[in-house]
Parts: structure tokens; C-alpha cells; sequence
């Protein structure tokens, strides 16, 4: 009779396990296929390790372009597309510096001036791809007070920079943050210390 109940006891014990065994496979499944098909995930850039800094003036207001290599990485499983960007230069004493998304570059070489590259396609970005693109952000004539004013040190200025994206929630979103040296010379900036130091 005990021989009998030890036995019983063994297939209790065996159904339990079993039973315990197929409820964390099915967990398992289900969040493997909430990670491989439904995660919305999140888009977001790489570390900036260069720009280049160009002066414009349009008559007596002045100007600023800024070309950069810019790497989007989508890690969810939901296709994004990019709307719209700029960058944003905190400059003190005026209001903040917006440079509007305006040019993407095939290429771009230290021994050529940037020029102006051709009218940006808006990126769209596949279930975790990541997408390399040049682009170059401008300044219009409203922000010609705050470009005088970053250019009228004698030495290049530091100035916290915001890389933002307008997000489908209708707010514009930080993608990355730099330091933008700047004083009013052409300069390329390849520093990855200097540009990603705190200002």
C-alpha cells in the first residue's frame, strides 16, 4: 500500500512539474513574441563625433550651417519615419538658436566647401535597422541676434546643442545632445571629447 502511494505521489509530483514547465515555456513564447513583433521600441542616434560649422550672412543679419553625420537606430519591431528634425543652440543671454533641417549630403570632404546639398529625404527606418545619413541644418533671419552674439568672442564659445525630432506624438523630442563650438569661423570639429563635453 505505501508502495502504491509513493508511486502516486511520483506521477502527482511528475504532472506538477509538467504542468509548472508549460506555463514558463508559454510565457517565454509570449514575450519572445511581444519582443519580436509587437515591441514599439524607440528611435534614437548614435553619439555626434564631428560637424562642420559655416557662417552665412544674409545682408546684415547673420546666419549659420551646421553639417553633420547623423545614425538613426530603430530597436523596436514597428517601422519609424522621421518627420521633421532640427537642432537647437542654447546661447545665453538670447533666446535658443533653431536651425531648421534643410540639405542631405552624398558625401563631404575637408578639402571642398559643403556647398548645398540636395533637398533631405525624410528617413524611414525599418524594425531594428539603423540608417546613416549627412545632413545640414540652417538658421533663418530670426535667430540673426543669437548667431551675432555666439560670434562676437574673440575665442570659440562652447554651447549646449540639442539634436531633436518632431515625434508622432506632436512634440519635438531629443535624439542627442553636443557641444557646439563655435565663434564664427569655419571650422570642422572632429573631437569626440570636445563635442560631447559638458558645457
Amino acid at each position: 500500500m505505501e508502495h502504491l502511494f509513493f508511486v502516486l505521489s511520483a506521477f502527482e509530483i511528475s504532472d506538477n512539474v509538467s504542468f509548472m514547465l508549460s506555463i514558463f515555456g508559454s510565457i517565454v513564447a509570449l514575450v519572445s513574441l511581444y519582443y519580436s513583433r509587437f515591441k514599439i521600441g524607440r528611435l534614437k542616434a548614435l553619439p555626434l563625433k564631428m560637424y562642420v560649422a559655416q557662417p552665412l550672412n544674409s545682408k546684415d543679419i547673420r546666419l549659420v550651417k551646421l553639417v553633420l553625420p547623423v545614425t538613426f537606430i530603430n530597436n523596436g519591431a514597428v517601422t519609424r519615419a522621421v518627420n521633421d528634425m532640427r537642432i537647437r543652440v542654447v546661447v545665453p543671454g538670447e533666446n535658443d538658436l533653431v536651425l531648421d533641417w534643410i540639405y542631405e549630403y552624398k558625401e563631404v570632404s575637408l578639402l571642398q566647401d559643403i556647398g548645398i546639398g540636395n533637398f533631405p529625404a525624410q528617413p524611414t527606418i525599418k524594425p531594428y535597422e539603423s540608417v546613416n545619413r549627412i545632413y545640414g541644418f540652417q538658421s533663418d533671419n530670426k535667430g540673426g541676434s543669437s548667431v551675432a552674439a555666439m560670434e562676437k568672442h574673440e575665442e570659440a564659445q562652447k554651447h549646449l546643442a540639442y539634436l531633436e525630432y518632431y515625434s508622432e506624438k506632436r512634440k519635438w523630442r531629443v535624439l542627442n545632445q553636443f557641444c557646439l563650438i563655435y565663434n564664427g569661423r569655419r571650422k570642422w570639429e572632429m573631437d569626440y571629447d570636445n563635442i560631447n563635453c559638458s558645457v
